[in-house]
Formats: structure tokens, sequence, C-alpha cells
């Protein structure tokens, strides 16, 4: 068997072993153990993608999967050559981690090694058999937010070629973000101790610059992804990131503009509003549509790729005392002279509870004021209220004048909304004699998938 396999060029091996990843982990693992060429190749598909499983609460009935975290840590720490093939680590798990005496000896002697002793605060929490899911009472979610960080850290710690890292802030203490990380860094003087790290996804849900320290950890970042960004108490400056993606993010018009002055390199930004805020204050105060456009201004001339979401801001219930709302909706990104791909949902566009009955979409031609010449796609989702079709036949007739590049244009209503189908016909014929595309994504009824919007 082994001798057939070596035929085999190990290109195709690999793909192989990454479909078994997928499908069937245990031939993934039999596999290996046919010859050391197989092995080297099978073991790369393993390692390569690390999920961090943590033990269930056996309270409430849940399986008591084995944790993994510290096997994983004396797996890198006993073959460094193992460590070195892994590409992307998640730190999603959930549930208590429980530590037997050797798993913590392992955990001490990896920091010990490090130069970055385990915080006193988490040696009896680790250690005290009444933390134990089931046993007691003393060991809580929150605890278990500050145990993953603080292992998450220990373990990218060993992973110098990670690309790719999805890192929970814990909430109990999100400032401790990175700490380990960064005495590890300082203990060693390994600078930068993720240099090959170029995508990261941070569950955040508080002040954006607690991300700083993937400056000085992660100098080659590119792409970075925030969720549940709420405001800025310090500035945030990623020079080098090209991609920033914001999603349930918090901001005033004041705090958004002080944090894209630290990604002078962007060249993609995606900007989701979020469903609740963290702060009392009536909307007027925090960032609209137009605003991330105007904090945009310093990269417009260089930006490829834009997407705004702001349905669920105006979708806010008005705070009593505060008088009638007039949202700042995107009036234009003209001036985005590099603009190729503008994701817009209605919401970034059209009042949703305004008055257009006596609106004339010819007289306001609102697509072709907004819309910069060089866009070559155009999406409008999330569409619910609002003259929005009467908008796009109007830009259609134009397109050719105003957007001379433009190829497509996606087209989606609120998965309840019901599409005019005479009028999408109409539509997809005009726009097909003026070289664009019109495509229709609306969820329907008939959709296996509800969405959530």
């Amino acid at each position: 068997m082994a001798t057939n396999f070596e035929k085999i060029p190990q290109e195709i091996i690999e793909q192989i072993c990454l479909e078994l990843r997928k499908a069937d982990y245990s031939s993934l693992l039999s596999l290996s153990r046919v010859s050391r060429r197989l092995r080297n190749i099978a073991i790369t598909a393993i390692v390569e993608k690390v999920q961090f499983a943590g033990t269930q609460d056996r309270v409430w009935g849940h399986p008591e999967p084995q944790d993994n975290r510290p096997g994983l840590l004396r797996m890198f720490m006993e073959n460094p050559d193992i460590a070195y093939r892994v590409k992307e680590i998640s730190n999603n798990s959930c549930g208590h981690l429980v530590l037997s005496e050797a798993e913590f000896q392992t955990i001490a002697l990896a920091t010990t090694r490090l130069g970055a002793p385990v915080p006193q605060d988490l040696y009896k929490l680790l250690l005290d058999p009444l933390n134990h899911p089931g046993r007691g009472i003393r060991y809580h979610d929150a605890d278990e937010g500050l145990v993953q960080n603080f292992m998450t850290d220990i373990i990218i710690a060993h992973t110098p070629n990670l690309r790719t890292l999805e890192y929970h802030v814990s909430q109990t203490d999100p400032r401790k973000a990175f700490q380990t990380l960064s005495q590890v860094s300082n203990a060693t003087g390994n600078r930068p101790l993720l240099s090959k790290l170029v995508d990261c996804r941070l569950h955040l849900d508080d002040c954006a610059n607690l991300a700083q320290p993937l400056a000085d950890a992660a100098p080659n970042l590119d792409s970075l992804w925030i969720i549940g960004p709420r405001g800025l108490e310090a500035p945030l400056q990623l020079h080098g990131v090209r991609v920033l993606i914001l999603t349930g993010a918090d901001f005033t018009a004041t705090e958004i503009s002080e944090l894209l002055k630290g990604f002078p390199g962007l060249k993609k930004f995606w900007y989701n509003s979020a469903r609740q805020y963290r702060r009392s204050n009536d909307r007027r105060e925090l960032c609209s549509p137009q605003d991330v456009a105007d904090a945009l201004g310093p990269v417009k001339s260089q930006l490829l790729e834009l997407s705004l979401m702001f349905g669920v801001w105006q979708q806010q219930p008005r705070r009593p005392g505060t008088g009638p709302f007039t949202p700042r909706l995107l009036t234009s990104v003209r001036d985005f002279e590099a603009l190729e791909h503008l994701d817009l949902d209605g919401g970034s566009l059209w009042n949703e509870r305004g008055d257009y009955t006596n609106y004339v979409a010819e007289n306001t031609d609102l697509l072709a004021k907004l819309l910069p010449g060089r866009l070559r796609k155009l999406a409008l989702l999330d569409l619910s209220r609002g003259p929005f079709n009467e908008d796009l036949s109007v830009f259609v007739g134009r397109s050719e004048q105003v957007c001379p590049d433009l190829k497509v244009i996606r087209y989606e209503l609120k998965c309840w909304e019901k599409v005019d189908m005479k009028w999408m016909k109409e539509i997809t014929m005009q726009s097909q004699k003026h070289g664009v595309t019109i495509e229709d994504t609306t969820a329907t009824s008939d959709d296996e998938d509800d969405v959530d919007r």
C-alpha cells in the first residue's frame, strides 16, 4: 500500500488529506501511519487548522469531551516541527477548563520557558477541584474567559507560522487581551511573535483600541475583522492593514474619524452598525452613513471596496423628548475615485420613516449624484422602505454616462418583502441595453434558510 502511495504526486495526496479532514478524520489518522511521507503530509493537514474544544458543563446534561487545549500545548512544546505547521487557530471553545495536576505542570513549564508565569489569580482557578463543573459554583463563565485568553496566548506563542487567528476577548477584563502574549514577547525578545499572521477575527465587544497589541505582535497583519467594537478611548494604529471589517459597530462621528486615521493603507472597508448601543445617548450622536464616508476622506483616493449597513441604526426607538429624527443619510461617495465595489443597505440611503408622497426620482437623481465613475459592482441590500425602485429605474437609464464600467447591480429586498416582478422584468431588460446585469437575490419562502439581517 505504501509503495503505491509513494507514486502519487504530493499535490494530490494533500488534497485527499484536506478532504478527509472535513469528512473522515479517523481515516486521515490511519493514513498518517502508512509511511513517513504520508505521515508528514497528513500531520500538516491535521494541525494546519486548530480549533479549541473546551469541557462542557455536565450540570446541563451536555456531553463532556476531553478539553484539547492542554494536549495541544504539550504537543507543540514537544514537537516544534508540528507547531511550525499550524496556520489557523480559533479559540471559540465553550465550557470550563478542568486540569489535572500533570496538565497544570505542563502549562506552568510552558509559561516558565516563555518568561510569562501563570498569573496568581489563575492558580487557584485552574487547580481547585471545587471549580469542576457539576461540583461547585465558584467557577463562572467570566472566569473561563480569562483562562481562555491566557491559554490562547500561550498556545499561539508556540506557532510562529500562524496566518489566521480567531480570538474571543474575555469580557471579564477585556483589557487583558493579548496581555500574556505581550509578556512573552518582552521576556524572550522575540519580536514579533506572529510575523506571519495576516488575518485576524477579533470578538471584542469593547473599545476598539484594545486591539492595539496586534501592531507589535503581528506587523504584517493584512485583514482585521472586529466584532462588537464599542467606541474608542485611545488611538488604534495598524498601518499595514488593508482590509478592515467592523460589525456590530458603535461609534460617534468623532470616534470613527479618529479610528480610521490609524489605517492609512486601507483598501477595503465594511461597516455594519450595531443593533444595541452601549450608551443611553440619542442616536443623533452616533455616526451616520455620511459620517463614515466623511471619515474615510484620507483614504478615499485608494479605497477599492466599501460596504455600509445602517438598517438597524434607523430602527432604534426614539428616546422620549428628543423630537423627530432626521437621519444623516449617505449623499455622495462620488469623489472616491478608485472605488470599484459598493454595498449599501436601504438604511444608508433612504429614510425608512420619511414621507415620499411627492417624491420625484427624476428630479432627485439620487444614485447618479452618489456613485463614483469607476464603479464596477453595486449592491443595494436589505431594501424595505423608500423609493428605491424609482431611483434605480432613473439611474439605469444614465448608468453608461455616470458609471461606464458598471457591470452588475445586485438587488435584494428584506426577507419578508416581495419583489414587483413586472417592474423587475422591465428594469432587467432596460439595464441589459446599457450593459448592466441586475441580480435579484431576494430571499423567498421557498428558500431553505432564513437569514437574519
